[in-house]
């Protein structure tokens, strides 16, 4: 209970104050005795204002559950008026400023358009935008198709870009008249890539390899196709799809063209007839290819032999005479070898060797011959050979002409290989080759 000296000074405030705060009707003012029916609260001045409650961000934070209506006024971070919806805070925008500071923010969830379209320049511009499009049946769909996606459209065109640095690039343009472009901003055609003059244009698979592609490409002056390695080949079809239709062209990585094959064994190898620009057609009983696989031979005399090391190794040829053939041999001591080049057609197969000659030098050597396919020669008498077939020998020494034979399977692939006869025999007049007699079958004729 306050003493009567503090009651006495006490009532000349609450006296004074009458003028600054009155009540009517449930209304409250302050600096007005009429406070307006329809407020709860009525302030009123002409030199000040309303000053809430003034927090930092954290403070604000640490306020939970506030009510629907909350308001305080945040110091620091996005500073400015929050109030309190739903148990939640919600930033009053600042509307003095230029737009609605859409690009001042980090959005913290998804921002949904119920459907509607984002309207770039303005809100009645139906001529650029970005929206969803339903199906054709949809009450909003895109020219009847069935889309139920996005649509980015512009009146005139569009284009997706980077920019790097400040540095503009047009990746893919499209324009009014339906035209495409890939790196090219100005499309004349309805699918242009024009980025530069020399590049691959198209890759349509490349492995993981930035060098080798399936695809298309440009270099000066000529459109390029290609396939990734010599081993694959270009084919093409009539019907089907992924290569199970009819194969009606096939070019191989080793350079050979196949009508109708799909393993052709010559640099142009054709199933059926061929006809010539001016008219010319093969007669009716030949082809290029025969009916079954044929047998064919090739002699080599001993005038096709060479020795294989000239120098260390030099061989002398006999003259047939009435009674002899012609022979070859090598001088010296010990034994040499004696090489004698053949060329066969592509895709034959050498099946067999016949040797001729002399063997009666009373050593335990003895005169033989193979096949060899040389890959490159490297001097002397030593060099790589793949492809190589058995010896055919001489069993015995014997002081009359012989033969021995050796047969084997040799196919011939002119586009690796060089081939040649070898002889081994020892170095003297008695040891010596008349001629080598190969058996070989084409299925193409010669």
């Amino acid at each position: 209970m306050l003493r009567p000296p503090y009651a006495c000074l006490l009532l000349p405030l609450l006296l004074g104050a009458t003028t600054a705060l009155a009540q009517t009707a449930g209304s409250v003012g302050i600096g007005t005795s009429s406070p307006n029916a329809k407020a709860a609260l009525d302030i009123s001045s002409t030199d000040k204002g309303l000053l809430i409650p003034r927090l930092d961000s954290l403070q604000r934070a640490s306020i939970s559950s506030p009510p629907d209506g909350l308001m305080v006024f945040q110091t620091d971070g996005r500073r400015g008026f929050w109030y309190a919806v739903g148990g939640q805070w919600v930033y009053i925008p600042d509307k003095t400023k230029s737009g609605d500071n859409l690009g001042n923010h980090s959005a913290t969830r998804d921002i949904g358009l119920n459907d509607f379209d984002l309207r770039p320049r303005g809100a009645s511009d139906t001529g650029h935008g970005l929206g969803w499009y339903g199906v054709a049946s949809s009450s909003k769909n895109w020219l009847g198709q069935n889309i139920d996606g996005p649509v980015l459209y512009g009146y005139a065109g569009g284009a997706l870009g980077t920019s790097n640095d400040g540095t503009r690039l047009s990746v893919l343009a499209w324009r009014s008249n339906g035209r495409v472009g890939i790196g090219a901003p100005s499309p004349a055609t309805r699918l242009s890539i024009t980025p530069t003059v020399a590049e691959a244009k198209i890759t349509l698979w490349d492995g993981g390899s930035t060098t080798d592609h399936y695809g298309f490409g440009i270099s000066n002056s000529q459109l390029n196709y290609h396939v990734d390695a010599a081993g694959a080949s270009h084919v093409f079809y009539a019907g089907g799809k992924n290569g199970n239709g009819a194969e009606l062209l096939r070019i191989r990585g080793n350079g050979r063209v196949g009508i109708g094959q799909s393993n052709p064994q010559q640099a142009l190898d054709v199933t059926g007839r061929v006809q010539a620009s001016a008219g010319f057609v093969t007669p009716p009983a030949q082809s290029y290819a025969y009916s079954a696989p044929r047998t064919q031979y090739l002699t080599l005399s001993a005038f096709a032999f060479a020795s294989a090391d000239p120098a260390g190794s030099p061989s002398n040829t006999v003259l047939s005479t009435a009674n002899t053939p012609a022979e070859i041999y090598l001088t010296g001591s010990g034994s040499g070898r004696l090489l004698a080049p053949v060329q066969l057609p592509q895709g034959a197969t050498i099946t067999g060797l016949l040797l001729r000659g002399f063997d009666n030098d009373g050593t335990s050597a003895t005169v033989q011959a193979r096949v060899v396919g040389i890959t490159s020669q490297t001097g002397g008498t030593s060099y790589p050979a793949a492809g190589g077939s058995p010896f055919a020998a001489f069993s015995a020494d014997v002081y009359a002409f012989q033969e021995a034979s050796q047969t084997f399977s040799v196919p011939v692939d002119n586009t690796q290989y060089g081939y040649f006869v070898e002889v081994l025999l020892p170095r003297h007049p008695l040891a010596s080759v008349v001629n080598v007699r190969l058996t070989y079958t084409v299925t193409q004729a010669e």
